[in-house]
C-alpha cells in the first residue's frame, strides 16, 4: 500500500519516487577512433490522493548534461461514480502538450476525449 500522510484529521495515500541514470556508449569512427557519447539523468514523481476519488501527480526529469529540466508533468484524475476522468498537462519536452478525457468505467470504448494537436497523446 501507499504510505499515509496526515492532514486534517485524515490520512492521505501518497507516494514519491527519485531515480538517477547513468549511460556511456562509445562507436568507433575510423580504424583508430572511437567517439563517445555519455548521458545522465534524474527523474522525480509525486502522487497524492486526497480524497477516494481523486488522484494527482506530477512527474520531472532533469538532463544534466543539458543543464535543464527535459519534462515537467501533471496528472488529475477523477472517479464519477461509473465514469473516469483524467487531464494531463505537460508544459515542456517532446510530449508537451495537454490531454483530457471521460470515459464509462465498465465500457472503455465510450468516451469523450480531447487533446491539443502538437501533443501524441494516445488513448
Amino acid at each position: 500500500g501507499m504510505p499515509q500522510l496526515l492532514k486534517g484529521g485524515e490520512w492521505t495515500p501518497w507516494s514519491t519516487s527519485l531515480s538517477y541514470s547513468y549511460g556511456m556508449s562509445a562507436q568507433r569512427v575510423s580504424s583508430e577512433a572511437f567517439q563517445k557519447t555519455e548521458s545522465h539523468s534524474a527523474s522525480a514523481s509525486l502522487s497524492l490522493q486526497p480524497t477516494g476519488a481523486w488522484r494527482m501527480s506530477y512527474a520531472t526529469h532533469y538532463d544534466f548534461h543539458g543543464g535543464r529540466f527535459a519534462e515537467h508533468r501533471f496528472t488529475f484524475n477523477r472517479s464519477l461514480h461509473c465514469w473516469n476522468m483524467n487531464f494531463t498537462w505537460t508544459p515542456v519536452g517532446p510530449s508537451s502538450g495537454w490531454s483530457f478525457y471521460v470515459q464509462v468505467t465498465d465500457l472503455p470504448d465510450i468516451k469523450l476525449q480531447a487533446a491539443d494537436r502538437k501533443s501524441n497523446y494516445k488513448y
